[in-house]
């Protein structure tokens, strides 16, 4: 083997192992933004929501306006509660590919 073909040999697998590893980066930027758009819709559907229901009975019923901030609230515990259960399903969609 030549000098030649070593360095060339050593030089093509360090650009497949480079290019390797900005593919996997690339994958985990688009894993994140895609994430990040699942917990904005969680949150914001829930609080959007529970905003509409409660304002929706304050209007209706001409209650008091706890209750359209008792609802924001209830919306934003079932967008918490989405968020963990898209979590929980994201978390066992990962184990079973590893295993």
């Amino acid at each position: 083997m030549t000098k030649e073909q070593f360095f060339s040999d050593d030089l093509k697998e360090r650009i497949d192992a480079l290019s390797r590893r900005f593919e996997k980066k690339e994958r985990s930027n688009n894993d994140n933004i895609q994430m990040l758009f699942e917990v904005f819709s969680d949150l914001f559907g829930g609080l959007l929501v529970g905003a509409g229901l409660g304002y929706l009975i304050y209007v209706l019923f001409d209650t008091h306006l706890i209750v359209l901030s008792i609802f924001i609230l209830l919306g934003g515990v079932a967008g918490f509660f989405n968020l963990y259960k898209s979590y929980q399903k994201k978390v066992i969609k990962e184990a079973k590919k590893d295993a």
